[in-house]
C-alpha cells in the first residue's frame, strides 16, 4: 500500500488528537480522491511512522451526485479571481441556493456560504488555499444543480486587424490571457482542419498578446480557439471572431496590421515635380498653386491601377478642394520636409474629399506636413470621407489652426499612427465643435499620436450607416485640451452659450481597447462646469435612444416575448446596430437577448432564453453603449472629469492600472428614462470591473471618487434594476483635506459611492426591486474622504471587505439617504442588505 506524507499532502493540515485536520478547501485544492492513508511523522503528534485513514470532509461534494436543473441559471458572474477574492453569481439563484466551486475539470467541488445571498444573487469567496487555475462556479442543492461558469478562463474581445497573412502575427486584446508560468496554446480550425499555433511569448500580457499565425494556413476565413494555460481540457475557448487569411505580398506601407500585405499596385510611384508620366508637375515653393498638378498626379494613379503620389521636400500651396481617389496614397518625405498649405489668403470652402465608397480599397496620407492658413475661421472641413475602406494616415501633422474638424465617417479598417493633429484658437466661433471625429469606424489602430485640440473632442461616435465604433484599439497617445483656448461658456462671458469639451467620446461601441494613452488639460481657466470636460465618455449618443421601450411581459416562449400592450411596426429607428430586450424586475431579472425581429404585439430573440420570462417580468428595450470596453494603464491629468460612462448601458468594461491626478472621478452611471414623468426607457449597467486604479486630487478643483451611481429622474417609482456585478477592488483615493466636492450631474461625496441617485420634483420613491445588486468592493485604500463609502438604500447584497483607511474619522463607512433632492423622500425598504 502507499502511503502520503502529510507535509507533502498539504503544508496547511495540522492533527488534533491523532485526527488529521484538513479543510473542504485544502482536501480540494490538493486534488484528493475520497478516502486515503497518510503516513504522520512523529513530529505530527503521532508516533513515527503511524498511518491513519482520512476521509473527504463533509463539505466537499461529489458532483456527479447533482442533475442539471432548467430552474437554475447563472446570468452573471465574476470572471477572474484568486484566492480569498469575493466574487458574485446572479441569475436564477433561489434563497437559500449553496454556491458550488471546484477546479476545472475535477469531479469534486467544494461547498460555500454564500456571504450575502438574496434577491437571485449570492456573494462568495475563492478559498484561501486554493492555488492559481481555472475554477468552475454552480449554483444548487444536494440533487440539483446549474450549468457552470468559469472563473479565469481567456476572454477575446478583439483581433488589431481581421486579415493575417501567413507566417505573420495578430494581436489578441480581451482578459485572462496570460497567467505567470503558464504557456498558451492557439489553434486555428477551418472545417475539420485544425493547425496549432503559437504565441509571442516576448510580448503582452494577461490583456494583450500577439499569436503567431501558422505559415502552413491557406488562405480563407479561419476560427481561432485560445488557451491560456491554466487546463488543457475545458480552459479552451472559441474566439469571438475568425480571422480571414490573405495572400502574403509585399508591405509596401509599412504598418503593422495583416491587412496591408495586398496593395503591390502602391510600388508604382509618381514624383509630383519629376515624373515624366506627369504632363503637369508641381513647384512646390509655397507660391505657386500646385493643385491641378496633384489633381491630375492623383487621377494618374488612379487610372493605371492605383499608387503613390510623391510629394519631394518643399512647400505645396493648394488654394481649392481636391479629391483623393481609391488605390491612392499621398506620400511626402517626411513631416518636417514636405508641406501642404490650405487657406491662403483667408479662402473659404473645404479642402481634401476622399472618394465616398471608393470600391474597397486604399486611401492615405503619409510622411507630411498640412497646414490650414486662414484666420478668419470660415475654411471648413479640412478633410471629409465616408464609407472608405483600408485608410492609413502615418507621420503626418495637420494644423487645423481656425479650420473646422477632421471628418473620417464610417471607415473599415484604419490605421493612424505617429500623427500629429493641432487645432487652433476657438474663442468666439459658433459651431467650431470637435478636432476629428470617426464616426461609425470600425476594425481601427490609433496608436502613437497627438492630439492638440481647444474645443470638443476626438469622437468615435454613432452614424445612421454603421452604427458605432467596433473592434479598435486606441494606444500609447497624447490627448491634450487648451483650456485657454477653448469656447467660453456662459458662466465665462461667453456669448454662444454652454460648450462640453471633452477629450474623447465613444458612443453605441462594441470592443474596444484604451491603454497607455495620456489624456491632460492645459490652461484652465474659468470655472468647472457640470456635465464638462469628460477625458474618456461614453454617453449614449447623449441618450439618442429612438427605439427605448419597456413593459411587462404577457407571455413568453423559448424565443420569443409577447406585450399585449404594444403595437409595434416591424422595423426599428436604429436599423445599424442590434437592439436588446433585458429583463429588469421579475423572473428571469438579468439576462438579455438580442432582437432579431418584432411585429405587432412579439419579440422574436436570437437565442433562448436561460430561465422563460413570466408576467412578474418587467423588460427595457435599448442599444448597448457600450460592449468589451478595456481601459488601462491610462494617464490623467488636470482634466476637469476622468472617465465616465454616463447614461449609457454597458456590459462588459474593464477598467484598470488607471492613474487620474486632479482629474475627477471613474463614474458609472445607469439611467432610467424618463419624459414627462412618464418611464420611457431603461440603460442598466452590467459586468463592470475597477481595479488597480490611483484617483487623486492634489489642486482642490474638482473632487475625487469611484462611483456606480444609477439615476432615476422625476418619476415616482423605480421601473426595474440598473446594475448588476460591479467589481470594485484594489483601487486607491486620495482625497484632499477639506473634500472638493466632485461634479457629476451634480456635487458628489469622496470616496467609494454604491447608490441610487434619485431626483425628484418632490413625493416619495417606490422601490420594489434592487437598483444596484451585488457590488463587491475589496482591498480598497481611501485617503483624507470624509466617509470611506457612501452607500443608501437602493444598493443590495453590497460586500465591503479588506479596507485601508487613512486620515478617515471613525464613521468610514456610511449607509445613508442623502442622495435624494430636496423635497423628496425614500419609503422605508428594510430589505437592503451590506455588510
Amino acid at each position: 500500500m502507499a502511503y502520503t506524507s502529510l507535509p507533502t499532502l498539504c503544508p496547511g493540515a495540522t492533527v488534533e488528537n491523532g485526527a488529521i485536520k484538513l479543510t473542504a478547501a485544502e482536501w480540494l485544492a490538493a486534488g484528493l480522491p475520497d478516502a486515503l492513508d497518510i503516513r504522520v511523522a512523529a513530529a505530527n503528534g503521532n508516533a513515527a511512522g503511524g498511518v491513519t485513514r482520512v476521509s473527504r470532509p463533509t463539505d466537499l461534494v461529489i458532483g456527479a451526485g447533482q442533475t442539471l436543473s432548467a430552474d437554475l441559471a447563472i446570468f452573471h458572474h465574476g470572471e477572474s479571481g484568486v484566492a480569498g477574492d469575493n466574487l458574485s453569481v446572479q441569475g436564477a439563484v433561489p434563497d437559500g441556493s449553496n454556491v458550488y466551486i471546484a477546479r476545472a475539470g475535477m469531479s469534486r467541488s467544494m461547498r460555500i456560504v454564500g456571504k450575502v445571498t438574496g434577491y437571485g444573487q449570492a456573494t462568495y469567496m475563492i478559498p484561501t488555499s486554493f492555488p492559481l487555475d481555472l475554477y468552475e462556479v454552480w449554483v444548487g442543492n444536494t440533487t440539483q444543480r446549474s450549468a457552470s461558469k468559469f472563473i479565469n478562463r481567456a476572454r477575446g474581445l478583439h483581433f488589431d486587424s481581421p486579415e493575417v497573412v501567413a507566417g505573420g502575427t495578430v494581436r489578441l486584446l480581451g482578459k485572462n490571457l496570460r497567467f505567470t508560468g503558464k504557456t498558451p496554446a492557439v489553434r486555428f480550425v477551418q472545417g475539420s482542419t485544425s493547425v496549432n499555433a503559437s504565441i509571442d511569448t516576448s510580448f503582452g500580457d494577461a490583456y494583450d498578446v500577439k499569436l503567431n499565425v501558422p505559415s502552413s494556413l491557406g488562405q480563407g476565413f479561419w476560427d481561432v480557439y485560445y488557451n491560456n494555460g491554466l487546463r488543457s481540457d475545458q480552459g479552451e475557448v472559441k474566439l469571438p471572431y475568425s480571422l480571414q487569411v490573405i495572400a502574403s505580398t509585399a508591405n509596401p506601407l509599412d504598418i503593422s496590421v495583416g491587412w496591408s500585405h495586398q496593395f503591390k499596385y502602391l510600388n508604382n510611384i509618381y514624383n509630383l515635380k519629376t515624373d515624366s508620366r506627369l504632363t503637369q508637375k508641381a513647384v512646390g515653393d509655397g507660391v505657386a498653386n500646385d493643385h491641378d498638378a496633384l489633381q491630375a498626379a492623383i487621377y494618374a494613379a488612379r487610372d493605371a491601377g492605383g499608387g503613390v503620389v510623391y510629394l519631394p521636400p518643399g512647400t505645396y500651396r493648394i488654394n481649392s478642394n481636391f479629391q483623393l481617389t481609391r488605390n491612392v496614397i499621398l506620400r511626402g518625405a517626411g513631416k518636417t520636409q514636405t508641406k501642404i498649405i490650405y487657406g491662403v489668403n483667408n479662402a473659404t470652402g473645404s479642402f481634401m474629399d476622399w472618394e465616398t465608397n471608393g470600391g474597397g480599397q486604399v486611401f492615405g496620407l503619409m510622411d507630411l506636413s498640412i497646414e490650414n492658413q486662414s484666420q478668419n475661421g470660415e475654411w471648413q472641413y479640412g478633410l471629409y470621407s465616408n464609407l472608405t475602406k483600408y485608410v492609413v494616415l502615418k507621420n503626418v501633422s495637420w494644423n487645423i489652426n481656425l479650420g473646422r474638424r477632421l471628418e473620417m465617417f464610417n471607415m473599415d479598417r484604419f490605421y493612424i499612427e505617429g500623427c500629429e493633429f493641432y487645432q487652433g484658437n476657438t474663442f468666439g466661433l459658433k459651431g467650431y465643435y470637435n478636432s476629428f471625429q470617426l464616426d461609425g469606424s470600425r476594425n481601427g489602430v490609433w496608436r502613437n499620436n497627438k492630439v492638440y485640440h481647444a474645443t470638443g473632442c476626438v469622437a468615435f461616435n454613432f452614424s445612421g450607416e454603421r452604427g458605432g465604433t467596433i473592434n479598435t484599439l486606441i494606444e500609447d497617445s497624447l490627448f491634450q485640451r487648451d483650456g485657454s483656448k477653448t469656447w467660453k461658456n456662459a458662466a465665462d462671458g461667453g456669448q454662444y452659450g454652454d460648450l462640453v469639451s471633452h477629450q474623447l467620446s465613444m458612443e453605441f461601441s462594441r470592443g474596444i481597447t484604451f491603454q497607455r494613452n495620456k489624456f491632460e488639460l492645459i490652461n484652465p481657466v474659468g470655472a468647472l462646469h457640470i456635465n464638462d470636460g469628460e477625458s474618456i465618455v461614453a454617453e449614449q449618443g447623449a441618450n439618442y435612444q429612438p427605439d427605448a421601450e419597456v413593459g411587462t411581459v404577457t407571455s413568453a416562449t423559448a424565443t420569443t416575448l409577447v406585450d399585449a400592450n404594444k403595437s409595434w411596426s416591424n422595423s426599428f429607428l436604429q436599423p445599424s446596430v442590434d437592439v436588446v430586450v433585458a429583463i429588469v424586475a421579475g423572473k428571469g431579472m438579468g439576462q438579455w437577448r438580442t432582437i432579431v425581429s418584432r411585429s405587432g404585439t412579439t419579440l422574436t430573440l436570437a437565442s433562448a432564453w436561460a430561465i422563460i420570462p413570466d408576467g412578474t417580468s418587467r423588460y427595457g428595450i435599448f442599444v448597448w453603449g457600450t460592449r468589451g470596453w478595456l481601459v488601462r494603464g491610462n494617464t490623467f491629468v488636470g482634466n476637469q472629469r476622468g472617465i465616465e460612462i454616463y447614461y449609457n448601458a454597458t456590459d462588459d468594461a474593464t477598467i484598470v492600472d488607471n492613474v487620474l491626478t486632479d482629474s475627477g472621478s471613474i463614474d458609472i452611471t445607469p439611467k432610467q428614462l424618463t419624459s414627462n414623468s412618464t418611464t420611457f426607457g431603461m440603460l442598466p449597467c452590467y459586468n463592470i470591473e475597477v481595479k488597480r486604479n490611483t484617483v487623486s486630487d492634489t489642486a482642490g478643483r474638482m473632487g475625487v471618487n469611484i462611483a456606480m451611481h444609477p439615476n432615476v429622474y422625476v418619476v415616482g417609482e423605480l421601473f426595474g434594476n440598473l446594475a448588476i456585478n460591479y467589481e470594485c477592488r484594489d483601487n486607491i483615493i486620495n482625497s484632499l483635506v477639506p473634500n472638493t466636492q466632485a461634479k457629476i450631474d451634480d456635487d458628489f461625496p469622496n470616496g467609494y459611492i454604491n447608490d441610487l441617485f434619485v431626483q425628484l420634483a418632490g413625493g416619495t420613491l417606490t422601490i420594489n426591486t434592487p437598483a444596484i445588486l451585488g457590488s463587491i468592493f475589496q482591498n480598497n485604500t481611501a485617503n483624507n474622504c470624509a466617509n470611506a463609502y457612501n452607500l443608501n438604500r437602493g444598493a443590495y447584497n453590497t460586500v465591503i471587505s479588506g479596507t485601508v483607511l487613512q486620515n478617515i474619522a471613525a464613521n468610514k463607512l456610511i449607509l445613508q439617504n442623502n442622495r435624494w433632492n430636496i423635497g423628496s423622500s425614500l419609503n422605508d425598504f428594510t430589505e437592503a442588505r451590506t455588510i
